[in-house]
């Protein structure tokens, strides 16, 4: 915004289809997930066989991971992004 690229108005409406959470209520209906834990293999592992258990059929899976391998921590076929 300081930019002048978006108004307030924009940035609120945008910043409103943001959804942050503790739990997995609720992860059955998105379309996207993004973790963003600290970079830890065993616990991004963990994150990501509780989302496959939740989220729906093709729902995106991603990381905010700069110096893991995704592949080594998410085993789904498709549908992830690093």
């Amino acid at each position: 915004m300081s930019k002048g690229r978006f108004t307030q108005q924009a940035m609120d409406e945008r910043l409103a289809r943001i959804t942050p959470t503790l739990t997995y209520d609720g992860f059955g209906d998105v379309d996207m997930v993004i973790e963003a834990v600290f970079e830890g293999m065993a616990l991004k592992k963990q994150i990501f066989a509780d989302l496959d258990k939740v989220v729906k059929q093709g729902a995106i899976l991603a990381s905010n991971t700069s110096t893991l391998n995704i592949d080594e921590s998410h085993r789904r076929p498709s549908g992830r992004s690093g």
